[in-house]
């Protein structure tokens, strides 16, 4: 049975949205149609506009997802507090499907700021959790079962996510211009069980303080 793959798209995001957006969903489903039984579409925006562009008829098909966004973070936004005080916006409920696992990738033309602070908080999670698994599972598997298969793997993947977590830090430090002494507390909480969960309440304090 092949996998069914759940993709997200922002529909506010970019300089001639919605209505290019909508677009290339049009463009898609006409010339892949071949691929929508095992392609969803989650369309983050407004649903009246989403539905007049795509049609009634269309928006009902099975493969057709539509999430109301109430919201948008424009270009001339601040990106970090944008995402963190915009919880309606399109971005923000869009890395919100993909933290919680309903779907499996999420696209934005919007803005790219917005977009990297996104990144640095899902691939924070995800590093953070991949840690625990390390130390809380595969270690003890490995010396108590004699299991070091569980190591090997676990410790590959925390270390795919340490370096994606660590470059993207590394961006958003060069572009909004965080200090290094911001930068080396979100690293170390790298570093730390739990570290990367308390990081999200940081970013927060920094930008409503």
């Amino acid at each position: 049975m092949s996998k069914s793959y759940n993709i997200g798209i922002d529909i506010l995001g970019g300089d001639n949205a919605p209505e290019c957006n909508l677009n290339g969903v049009h463009r898609f489903l006409e010339n892949h149609s071949d691929l929508l039984n095992s392609v969803s579409l989650f369309l983050f925006g407004e649903v009246t506009s989403i539905k007049e562009s795509l049609g009634e008829e269309l928006c009902s098909k099975p493969y057709i997802n539509i999430i109301d966004c109430k919201d948008n973070i424009g270009y001339n936004e601040h990106p970090v507090k944008a995402f963190l005080q915009k919880s309606e916006s399109s971005i923000v409920k869009g890395f919100g499907y993909l933290k919680a696992g309903e779907i499996d990738v999420f696209a934005s033309a919007g803005n790219t700021g917005a977009m990297m602070v996104g990144s640095t908080q899902m691939i924070g999670n995800i590093e953070g959790i991949s840690y625990l698994l390390l130390l809380g599972v595969a270690m003890p598997m490995k010396y108590y079962f004699e299991m070091p298969m569980a190591v090997k793997i676990t410790g590959m993947a925390h270390g795919v996510l340490f370096v994606a977590y660590c470059l993207v830090l590394a961006l958003c430090m060069k572009n909004f211009n965080w200090t290094l002494k911001f930068g080396v507390y979100l690293f170390i909480a790298t570093l730390i069980p739990f570290g990367t969960f308390v990081t999200d309440r940081k970013l927060r304090d920094k930008v409503t303080n």
